[in-house]
């Protein structure tokens, strides 16, 4: 399992009998997420349709009729106004009524609507047909799971027989071939995102897919192995310095999602920051670093292996798009809103141009709370003033506590000013438990 904290949304398309329901399962149970059947939902509209005595082309019937359906997806089970059909939607008449009524828009967007509903807030493995292309555009990983037709209907087949439905491989093959076509039709559902993983499961079973899948989310979710060298010499050396030369102290590490995008905003107090922060979240950051930066032989060479992002001004527009660009890749992203180092130690007044981003991101917000960093080597120093263990604690000893993540959702209708209040407020609540800590 995962150790997992915050969001992350995995989406597996694919055609029929193309074995992802399988491995969206299994996934989904190795990586300790919830699951989502999308196709069970259109199934058990299709049921209902069917029991309404409904044809699966009349639309306005089909729509007017969408309020009266309740379903409820629970692990293993589908209700469909609070009855349990999760046998009677896997017949083969509701398999083709679903991928009928699928084309209809209005019953699209009901059950798009659900599917979001349902994944808000939580670590969710979603399966279906256009998840990564249309519900979940965002998502952290995407994958197209495909395979021969031949072998999706013999697979297909073999499930319905053992259910006990009188049908022939022949009849399947047919079907398939004919649900293929329909559903790649414009509206049919069907789509391949551009950016999706493409795995054909032709010659695999379900286990080596799943292990094809987790494969591909620790490539993606972790740094190459020279980065990791590179960032695992930088962190340790660093938590030596720290720890032996300024008794650094650190709370609330275990909060940081260890996998998934996931932003980090934190006060600014010195050029240490960065670094403190990295230490505190055991999790390899990416952070906006000014470009003049980059122009210095010695430190530009550094900081892109410690993932620096170059931009202009930070809370800019060309400093957002870089922080949604690196969520969108599943990374963790620090910044500072307060745009500056502190004059003062105190917390300065955050940027408006923070809302903007706060705005548009889908994933946890971490705060996190810097204390004694100023007084060890703040702007207005030459050099930074040690404080180190085993002695009494100063003025410079540092600390630094990581909040509870917050669902970046409780932000989406507040407007500029309020958002601005509740963000600074977590920060100088975090400053506080850090400056409380560090006086121990």
């Amino acid at each position: 399992m995962v150790s997992w904290i915050g969001i992350m949304i995995i989406t597996i398309d694919g055609p029929a009998a193309s074995g992802k329901g399988t491995v969206a399962r299994r996934l989904a149970t190795r990586l300790g997420f919830d699951y989502l059947d999308t196709g069970a939902m259109y199934r058990a509209v299709a049921l209902a349709i069917h029991r309404a005595q409904i044809p699966w082309d009349d639309s306005s019937r089909i729509e007017a009729t969408l309020p009266q359906i309740q379903i409820h997806i629970a692990p293993g089970q589908v209700l469909l106004n609070n009855q349990d059909v999760t046998q009677a939607i896997r017949s083969s008449c509701v398999s083709q009524g679903a991928s009928k009524v699928a084309t209809i828009p209005a019953v699209r967007q009901f059950l798009i609507q659900k599917q979001r509903q349902i994944a808000s807030g939580r670590n969710i493995v979603c399966e279906g047909r256009d998840q990564g292309s249309v519900v979940f555009p965002n998502a952290c990983l995407k994958f197209f799971i495909t395979a021969d037709v031949k072998v999706r209907a013999a697979r297909r087949y073999r499930e319905l027989s053992a259910r006990g439905d009188n049908v022939s491989l022949q009849q399947v093959l047919d079907e398939l071939i004919e649900r293929d076509r329909r559903d790649s039709q414009p509206g049919g559902g069907l789509r391949q995102p551009p950016d999706a993983i493409v795995v054909d499961t032709t010659f695999l079973n379900p286990n080596e897919v799943v292990n094809r899948l987790e494969r591909e989310i620790q490539k993606r979710t972790r740094p190459n192995w020279t980065g990791r060298l590179f960032y695992d010499f930088v962190y340790w050396s660093s938590y030596t310095f720290f720890r032996f030369g300024f008794s650094y102290r650190r709370t609330g590490w275990h909060l940081v999602p260890k996998l998934g995008p996931v932003l980090l905003v934190a006060n600014h107090q010195s050029m240490f920051d960065p670094v403190l922060i990295g230490l505190a979240s055991r999790r390899y950051l990416s952070f906006l670093a000014r470009k003049n930066l980059f122009e210095q032989p010695f430190l530009a060479p550094i900081i892109r292996k410690l993932n620096a992002i170059p931009i202009d001004r930070s809370m800019g527009k060309e400093g957002i798009q870089s922080v949604l660009d690196a969520l969108e890749q599943g990374q963790a992203v620090l910044v500072f809103p307060e745009g500056e180092r502190t004059h003062t130690g105190e917390v300065q007044p955050l940027k408006p141009g923070v809302t903007l981003l706060i705005k548009r991101v889908n994933c946890p917000i971490v705060p996190v709370g810097i204390a004694g960093a100023f007084a060890a080597w703040n702007r207005h120093m030459d050099w930074p003033q040690p404080s180190p263990l085993f002695l009494p604690p100063e003025s410079s000893t540092i600390a630094v506590s990581v909040g509870e993540p917050v669902d970046s959702a409780q932000f989406k209708n507040l407007d500029r000013d309020s958002i601005l209040r509740d963000l600074q407020m977590l920060l100088i609540h975090q400053v506080s438990k850090a400056e409380h800590l560090r006086r121990k």
